[in-house]
């Protein structure tokens, strides 16, 4: 693993708050949050309704961009992640992201609604107040 891929995973430990940005039907971008976590592979997983407004958004435009890293005002780096956005209703997935907290908005593991979305990142910043962005690229 590489320094800068260990720093990365180190600011996304766990499950956290991320800033999610789709583009709408009409080429804006919208932002919401997410419940996500980012994988030892780098991708960031949340789960979502399939009948949800940014499946819609991504089936057409799967290009995100997604931030994330930063839990307080006192953060001094956080992430900033191109990528795109798979769509999955593998049981496996389903299972693999499943938390007991989803059932504010999921029926249940097997709830044919629910769907992971796994980010695939093109282009991560590690993002400073102080310093230049440190970037990881997949090329």
């Amino acid at each position: 693993m590489t320094d800068i891929t260990s720093r990365i995973l180190a600011l996304a430990p766990g499950l956290q708050l991320v800033s999610l940005a789709t583009v709408t039907d009409q080429g804006e971008a919208w932002v919401r949050f997410v419940a996500g976590r980012m994988f030892p592979d780098l991708s960031i997983w949340f789960s979502t309704h399939l009948s949800s407004r940014k499946i819609g958004q991504i089936r057409a435009n799967p290009s995100v961009h997604a931030t994330l890293g930063a839990s307080d005002f006192s953060a001094t780096e956080w992430l900033q992640v191109q990528g795109n956005a798979l769509i999955s209703t593998d049981q496996q997935d389903r299972d693999k992201f499943w938390f007991d907290g989803l059932r504010a908005y999921i029926s249940g593991v097997n709830d044919p609604d629910y769907a992971v979305v796994k980010i695939i990142p093109r282009r991560i910043e590690i993002g400073s107040m102080t310093q230049a962005p440190v970037v990881w690229s997949a090329e």
